[in-house]
């Protein structure tokens, strides 16, 4: 059930970028450009979920884990082209599962990935961002 929401929750993020890329021109190349994704993965190696970030106007940022397991807070980081680490926000895992997006993050420039950072600090889970 968990997997099956998560699911849903990136197509949604997937098809709302869609639409404004669609609002805004209609099957733009520019617009499809616009939208960058990275594929998760835990430190043991294995699916840990999805980040998106929009980076039109406006832009926006929506990551879906699923750990399989874990309660509590988390925090979202995302890396620059130039290797610095910004925190953007955090949220509450239950079983492992949560999600969080955030309309217009700032001005973070060219990203090259993302990070999922327990309360105490360590490393979740990681994700080096594309094209979606």
């Amino acid at each position: 059930m968990r997997r099956a929401l998560a699911a849903a929750a990136v197509c949604l993020a997937v098809i709302a970028a869609g639409l404004g890329g669609w609002r805004v021109g209609v099957g733009s190349e520019t617009e499809a450009s616009q939208l960058i994704q990275a594929s998760m993965v835990s430190t043991t190696s294995q699916p840990a979920g999805k980040v998106f970030y929009y980076t039109g106007d406006p832009g926006w940022l929506y990551m879906s884990v699923d750990l399989g397991s874990g309660n509590g807070a988390v925090t979202c980081q995302v890396v620059g082209a130039d290797g610095q680490v910004t925190t953007i926000g955090s949220f509450r895992l239950a079983d492992g599962f949560g999600a969080w997006g955030s309309p217009n993050p700032g001005e973070l420039g060219q990203l090259t990935g993302a990070r999922l950072i327990s309360a105490n600090g360590t490393v979740l889970a990681t994700g080096t961002f594309g094209p979606a």
